[in-house]
């Protein structure tokens, strides 16, 4: 794990949050941030080439904006269901 990689999705997610006025607390974030961190990882052949790597973490925010968005629009879809 790259671990400046880490911190600058951590900043994304954070970023992304904030725009949205949610108070999602820090190790919550830190948890989205390893989950983006996954999916880019799945996304690129080589985390190192940089140039792809910026390129692909604003769309990946996108991606988290539009989860938010929807998840504010349907409030209780995205959380499981007790059984």
């Amino acid at each position: 794990m790259d671990p400046e990689l880490l911190e600058i999705i951590y900043k994304n997610v954070e970023m992304v949050h904030r725009a949205a006025h949610l108070k999602t607390p820090p190790h919550k974030l830190a948890v989205i941030a390893a989950e983006m961190y996954n999916d880019l990882l799945g996304r690129v052949v080589d985390v190192r080439d940089r140039a792809i790597v910026e390129a692909a973490i604003p769309v990946l925010g996108n991606e988290l904006k539009e989860r938010l968005r929807e998840a504010t629009n349907q409030p209780g879809s995205g959380k499981r269901s007790a059984s």
